[in-house]
């Protein structure tokens, strides 16, 4: 190689590039920060995004003076009566019922004591209840009931005048057509139909008469 060729070769310094080299390197330096400044906008936008949305969703509560007061309520006219609300008065056209007691099996071999209800407390009534409710078979039928006195006597409840207590009375009871209930034995069923009659009508004994 001669001087002239020598000279004409290029020459770097130590620790040193071409320019060629350092403008690639320039260009890559500035898309890294053009990256990084879109990246801090796009940043910037959704915080402020996502505060602005807060700060929308929030309700401020309502004003309580602003809001109409309820009007005070009234109490329900009562009927003197009964006491009870206008509105809540019992059916004038409903039937009145009686409470009827009868001894009737409760499924499982035991005679027990129900509360029925009728239109009015008969010995007709009676009879029908303890068929209904398996003391008696179907077909049995009331014949007829007559008291007599007793030599028992009942005493006066608290508060009323004492006048030497009332009479209780004795009832022979006639019914026709009796066969006792399924899974009752006939003593079994003359008991549950003696203490109904005795139990509705405060008698003392009750004779059944069987037709």
């Amino acid at each position: 190689m001669t001087a002239a060729e020598d000279s004409r070769r290029p020459r770097f310094r130590k620790g040193s590039f071409p320019s060629s080299f350092g403008r690639a390197e320039e260009k890559s330096e500035v898309k890294t920060m053009k990256k990084c400044f879109w990246m801090i906008l796009l940043l910037t936008a959704a915080l402020l995004s996502a505060c602005g949305g807060k700060e929308g969703g929030k309700r401020k509560a309502p004003d309580a003076a602003a809001m109409p007061s309820a009007a005070p309520s009234t109490p329900e006219e009562t009927n003197p009566e009964n006491g009870l609300p206008l509105s809540k008065q019992p059916d004038p056209t409903a039937p009145v019922l009686e409470s009827i007691v009868i001894y009737a099996p409760d499924g499982q071999g035991k005679i027990i004591e129900k509360m029925e209800a009728a239109e009015k407390l008969t010995e007709e009534a009676i009879v029908k209840l303890l068929v209904e409710n398996g003391t008696l078979k179907e077909g049995a039928k009331f014949v007829s009931m007559e008291q007599t006195d007793s030599a028992e006597t009942r005493m006066a409840g608290p508060g009323v005048k004492d006048s030497g207590g009332s009479k209780v009375k004795n009832a022979t009871v006639t019914i026709s057509g009796f066969a006792p209930g399924k899974g009752l034995d006939e003593e079994t069923a003359k008991q549950a139909v003696s203490d109904s009659f005795r139990e509705n009508y405060q008698l003392n004994e009750v004779e059944l008469v069987l037709k």
